[in-house]
């Protein structure tokens, strides 16, 4: 699999390719850090867009969505400027600005509009009016140095987030639990504030807890994607080994499963 590789068609049958995906989250990208540099917005490339610009110096050429994180004490600043800022081709989606939003997702997305893609597992459907290409802004948190603290906080929220996956499965929007899941969520990182230990926040709390030393993620330094200049954690080397392992180490490609370009649609909505 490359940029080659046909992943879908439009609406006239023409082939979308890969690298045409890859071209459109690049652009979206280049606008999201445009902002986040205008306004002095803290972010940092995480997950595959680091190992991306690490590795390859660009997008992973099997690759199809981009990541960038922040620290969730910064969220509804970040909300604010992307909504202020953003080209008119674009939107950024979270419960603040569409209370349909589903917060067990990833905390905020950047979609294009007039595109499509579907994302969403059965049980998790996006019941936004938007469904198209995307960035996802995935929250971090200060967490807690005790064990029994953490599970105490997230046995809590492992259940919340079972009512809201039930609930949005079944088309009931409770905004009043999205926003005591979002609430507790910051609540517990500024109780946390002064430790050491950062990881994901909202997202995949209930599932996956990668604890990072944060004077390792923080101040942030710099790498190059493509011909972006990005954020990135200070020693990426350590962040890319806890999340990957040998991280270097090239993947067969006929084990790669695209996930994030079902039903595909650049030029022209379903």
């Amino acid at each position: 699999m490359d940029n080659n590789t046909v992943i879908g068609y439009e609406n006239d049958n023409s082939e979308i390719k890969l690298g045409n995906l890859q071209e459109e989250l690049l652009k979206m990208l280049k606008e999201v850090v445009r902002i986040f540099d205008k306004t002095n917005t803290e972010y940092f490339a995480i997950e595959g867009t680091l190992l991306g610009a690490v590795r390859h110096k660009d997008i992973i050429p099997w690759d199809d969505d981009v990541d960038l994180g922040f620290m969730i004490e910064n969220m509804h600043e970040l909300i604010k400027v992307l909504k202020e800022n953003l080209k008119d081709e674009y939107i950024v989606q979270c419960f603040d600005t569409d209370s349909n939003y589903s917060v067990t997702q990833p905390i905020i997305k950047v979609r294009k509009k007039n595109t499509n893609v579907d994302y969403d597992a059965w049980y998790d459907k996006n019941h936004c009016d938007c469904n198209g290409i995307f960035i996802d802004l995935i929250a971090y948190s200060h967490l807690s140095n005790s064990k029994l603290v953490e599970i105490k906080y997230r046995f809590p929220a492992f259940i919340r987030t079972l009512f809201l996956l039930g609930l949005n499965f079944l088309g009931l929007n409770f905004k009043a639990l999205k926003r005591i899941h979002i609430n507790k969520a910051i609540k517990y990182n500024n109780y946390n504030a002064n430790n050491s230990v950062i990881g994901y926040a909202i997202n995949y709390m209930c599932w996956v807890k990668i604890p990072l030393n944060k004077l390792r993620v923080f101040p942030l330094s710099n790498t190059l994607f493509n011909d972006l200049d990005l954020l990135a954690p200070l020693d990426k080397d350590y962040y890319l080994t806890k999340i990957y392992g040998d991280f270097m180490k090239l993947p067969s490609l006929d084990n790669i499963k695209l996930m994030h370009s079902k039903n595909i649609k650049l030029k022209s909505k379903l």
